[in-house]
């Protein structure tokens, strides 16, 4: 129910309860005081009567008498005149009398059983009477009131009018009383919405402020860390505002801000936020969004932003800086994210670039670096607690043999799902690994986890070729082959289905050591194959003599390569001196059909990208090979 009619209902109520209350006890006091009033006003008419009534003598002096008296004619009384026998002498009636003389004067309901003045009630009649003697013959006076047939009616004639009015200002007192408070409660109520919005909005561009910021942020945490999820911020600071605001005044730089306000709300999703800080700078929440979809937002803000402005028939072109930061890649609290966030838009700013996003090259320009190294140290701990707690989980990329038109095998893929920070990126915790050494630990979890599912696989039909990547640190040594070796014992699985990746290096590939490892491995039955690769210094005849099966050409080269010539032409070559070599080729990062279709054409071997599949629990990978009859 709205609050106007609530507060109508509620107040009018009030003022017919009130009425129905008080009109009642006033009802039946006026009853008791009209019944009265009616015996006085007898009472008061008999005096004046007998006290103007001149000395009588005769009968016709007593008839003139009666018939003249100056009481009657206009009241609503009767006279009446009986002799020693009650017989009717004379009568005479004012003009509102309501009494039946005749009837009267042969009822025999009245007593004249003394001779005294006397004041009588039978039923709705009041009379006096008095008795005296003209002559020597008795009569008696009789002043008769008749009231209506029931005993209010007193209470009806004099009081039913005022008591109607009573009860019309009582109600539109209530009606006018109801509209007056709500409106007043409406006023408070719109007050109070104004004075919240107010407190969490920028004033001149309705943009949400800090305070809402900081809200939405804390609000963008707790669903990350629930779904595993990511998100972005973006800090963006505008060029050639101040330069603009100088030279055309601030109502300019106002409408200025406006408009920007105007097209960074456009160019996000409704889930996004967009806050202004203060002067020309502003904040942006990309909620649920990875490098890909922030890199299009980020371009998005920024082509908005170079369109030409104009205001008050004044035309001027400006662009923006965008600084970013990932959640939980680069932080887990609001201010590591903002303040990493502002160096990147100031390296984006001092390399005259749209937009920069923040990278571990960074930390120099942070100033507080024992916060930084405290974050690396804890995020170090618990890394070790995963291992230990098991919180990894491993998905499978799907990789399509092009030959066959079907998918052949997958790509292992882990991720961390941390308890409060939520979801790690794998760029961030397999670094820390390799540099702090658990990285062997965490090679020998995804190894167990990888033959367990291949397991399930089997016990659904499912027979492909599943991908391990490795460190150079686990191939320093043969270490890594007795341990596969046990595995592959208590698995019962087989190692021409296991696809061992390791990362490109010269320096680590090019030793005594890891040769030997690898040799080793690839006699064990295990599918050798270098990944990343074109970003090293690996030559293609060096890989034949490491028993290299396979390689995978790194996405940057894969990625954009139907817009980039050179790209496409590297791609092109690699694929073709590979073939030569007997070296198989897979293409990782292909995300549109174009790609994969000029892949194709290069006579590519497999391809693995988004466009694909992205990278699926175990149960889903199930459901996605079975979807497309590949069992």
């Amino acid at each position: 129910m709205k609050p106007l009619l609530k507060y109508l209902l509620v107040i009018s109520s009030i003022g017919f309860g009130s009425l129905t209350f008080f009109g009642f006890i006033a009802y039946q006091n006026s009853v008791s005081i009209g019944i009265y009033k009616q015996n006085e006003i007898l009472a008061e008419l008999s005096h004046q009567i007998l006290i103007t009534k001149p000395i009588i003598t005769t009968q016709s002096t007593l008839k003139n008498w009666f018939k003249n008296n100056s009481f009657i004619p206009s009241s609503t009384f009767s006279l009446m005149l009986l002799d020693q026998n009650n017989t009717l002498i004379a009568s005479v009636s004012g003009s509102k009398s309501k009494v039946d003389v005749d009837y009267f004067s042969k009822s025999s309901f009245f007593s004249l059983n003394t001779s005294e003045t006397n004041f009588f009630i039978n039923n709705n009649l009041r009379y006096i009477w008095h008795k005296d003697a003209v002559d020597g013959t008795p009569y008696t006076l009789f002043i008769i009131y008749a009231s209506k047939p029931d005993e209010q009616s007193f209470y009806i004639e004099y009081m039913g009018v005022p008591l109607i009015i009573s009860a019309v200002i009582a109600f539109w007192v209530s009606l006018w009383g109801a509209l007056i408070l709500s409106n007043l409660f409406k006023r408070i109520e719109d007050q109070k919405k104004q004075m919240e919005f107010q407190a969490l909005h920028d004033t001149l561009t309705k943009l949400p402020n800090r305070a809402l910021f900081s809200d939405r942020l804390n609000h963008a945490f707790a669903i990350a860390k629930r779904d595993g999820s990511s998100f972005s911020i973006c800090m963006l600071d505008l060029n050639r505002f101040k330069e603009i605001n100088d030279t055309l005044g601030h109502s300019y730089g106002d409408k200025l801000l406006v408009e920007v306000s105007k097209r960074l709300e456009h160019s996000v999703r409704e889930c996004d936020t967009v806050s202004r800080f203060g002067g020309d700078e502003f904040a942006i929440i990309i909620r649920d969004a990875d490098n890909t979809k922030t890199t299009l937002v980020a371009e998005r803000i920024s082509n908005a932003l170079k369109n030409e402005y104009v205001i008050d028939d004044e035309k001027f072109n400006i662009s923006g800086s965008l600084g970013i930061t990932f959640y939980p890649l680069h932080g887990d609290n609001e201010n590591d994210l903002l303040s990493y966030s502002d160096i990147a838009m100031y390296k984006a700013k001092k390399l005259n670039i749209d937009y920069v996003i923040y990278n571990n090259d960074d930390f120099e320009e942070k100033s507080n670096k024992s916060k930084e190294k405290g974050g690396s140290l804890s995020l170090f701990s618990d890394l070790k607690k995963a291992i230990e707690l098991d919180q990894f989980k491993v998905h499978y990329q799907p990789k399509l043999d092009v030959k066959q038109g079907k998918i052949t095998s997958v790509e292992a893929l882990l991720r961390w799902i941390h308890p409060t920070k939520g979801n790690i990126p794998p760029d961030v915790f397999i670094i820390l690994a390799e540099k702090t050494g658990v990285i062997r630990d965490i090679t020998r979890l995804v190894i167990r986890k990888v033959l367990k599912d291949q397991q399930e696989l089997k016990l659904n039909g499912i027979d492909i070729e599943i991908a391990i990547n490795l460190s150079t640190h686990d191939i320093y040594s043969c270490e890594i082959c007795d341990y596969l070796d046990e595995l592959l014992l208590k698995y019962s699985a087989n190692s021409n289905k296991i696809v061992l990746e390791v990362t490109e290096s010269a320096k680590k590939l090019n030793t005594l050591e890891t040769e030997k490892t690898l040799k080793q491995l690839s006699e064990m039955g295990f599918i050798i194959s270098i990944d990343d690769f074109g970003t090293g210094y690996s030559s293609l005849s060096n890989l034949q003599d490491l028993s290299v099966k396979e390689i995978k050409i790194d996405r940057s080269f894969v990625d954009g390569m139907d817009e980039n010539d050179k790209n496409a032409r590297i791609v092109r070559s690699t694929i073709g001196l590979a073939h030569d070599l007997k070296i198989k080729v897979v293409a990782e990062g292909a995300e549109s059909l174009k790609v994969i279709n000029m892949l194709t054409s290069y006579g590519c071997d497999k391809i693995q990208g988004y466009a694909i599949s992205k990278p699926l629990p175990l149960t889903d990978i199930i459901e996605f090979l079975s979807q497309r009859g590949e069992l």
